[in-house]
């Protein structure tokens, strides 16, 4: 199923591919830095110090669920804030957007690192085509879950939940996630249905490919409205990447977690 393993990852990114273009992950879903997911990460994000890349582009849901308004979230994550400054100043573009799991990022404040909110933001390539991010939730979505979403992030709320023991409140909101994560596990996505939404959501901005997380669900598939792709990034229960270099766009994956990093580049889809 898959091809042969880079040694390392930086080895891939310093040695045999020349100058990439974007590193993109999604829906990490950490709960903590000291778990055997978060050291993967934080593993990965050391690697990644001066690499041959020009952007890294975090796509939302990083964090299982993070409060940056919050004292306590910003000590919790502390480490990986530091590491995204660190790749920062070594020169690559670190690009964070803000998932259903997350709120107030940008109040992290975390030096060098560029907040992209919730909003979609397009990129272009070194080859003209341009690229469209998004982390998904809100493509198409039901009008409930736009009220809630919209209900969520405003300053009274936000406010509110600022006042409970923050602890407390890690606990319960890590709780109500896990419960959602059963649910969905219930429900077989229907991919079909999801491209199509993405195809139709994406055509207005004129673009040849579009890379999006949420969903879980690791697809891609030849644009109707477009000529270019649609990609989604599988979560971190398989931790993965999305490369974008001089031989186009590629599918990755990490090593088991706690092992050393590997990377190991599956056939063409």
């Amino acid at each position: 199923m898959c091809g042969d393993c880079c040694p390392q990852l930086g080895a891939m990114f310093l040695k045999g591919e020349g100058m990439g273009e974007i590193l993109v992950i999604s829906d990490v879903h950490l709960k903590d830095c000291s778990d055997a997911r978060g050291k993967l990460f934080l593993e990965l994000l050391a690697e990644l110090r001066g690499a041959r890349i020009k952007q890294f582009v975090l796509l939302g849901d990083i964090f299982d669920f993070c409060f940056g308004g919050s004292k306590y979230f910003r000590e919790k994550f502390k480490p990986i804030g530091d590491a995204l400054s660190e790749i920062a100043q070594s020169g690559i573009e670190v690009l964070v957007f803000e998932g259903n799991h997350e709120f107030a990022l940008k109040q992290l404040g975390w030096a060098g690192v560029k907040f992209v909110g919730r909003k979609p933001l397009r990129i272009a390539l070194s080859s003209g085509q341009q690229v469209l991010l998004a982390h998904g939730d809100l493509i198409a979505p039901s009008w409930h879950y736009k009220l809630y979403a919209w209900l969520t992030r405003t300053r009274v709320v936000c406010f509110v939940a600022s006042l409970f023991p923050q602890k407390l409140f890690d606990r319960l909101c890590l709780g109500l996630s896990s419960l959602s994560k059963q649910r969905n596990l219930q429900r077989a996505p229907n991919s079909r249905r999801i491209v199509a939404a993405i195809d139709q959501w994406a055509r207005p901005f004129e673009v040849e490919h579009v890379l999006v997380g949420h969903f879980h669900c690791p697809f891609h598939s030849k644009r109707k409205y477009g000529c270019g792709f649609i990609w989604c990034l599988e979560s971190w229960d398989q931790p993965n990447a999305l490369y974008l270099g001089e031989r186009g766009i590629r599918r990755l994956k990490l090593g088991a977690q706690g092992q050393k990093l590997s990377f190991a580049t599956p056939r063409s889809e």
